[in-house]
């Protein structure tokens, strides 16, 4: 039976793997256009600070992992974007 981890939690523990090793990721969906296919693998590494135009990995509010690009840092926090998408994501702490 699959455990339930809350968004806070599970974004938690994947910056404290990604900080001692590099780690794997499926990817699903088309939110990032022809730069990461679905079904394509997304290697995570853990770095000190985004820079406009990386590739960022993050927890939204229902726990789930997105891989979006990093478009800048607003008072409200840091906003991505998917390259296939129009709008930007929520901004995130």
């Amino acid at each position: 039976m699959p455990v339930s981890v809350d968004p806070t939690t599970k974004a938690r523990l994947l910056r404290q793997v990604a900080g001692l090793r590099s780690m794997w990721i499926p990817a699903h969906g088309s939110s990032m256009g022809w730069t990461i296919p679905s079904g394509s693998s997304v290697r995570v590494v853990a770095v000190e600070r985004p820079r406009r135009g990386e590739l960022w990995a993050y927890c939204d509010d229902n726990g789930t992992v997105v891989v979006h690009r990093y478009a800048y840092r607003a008072a409200a926090g840091h906003i991505l974007r998917g390259d296939a998408s129009i709008r930007c994501d929520p901004a995130r702490g």
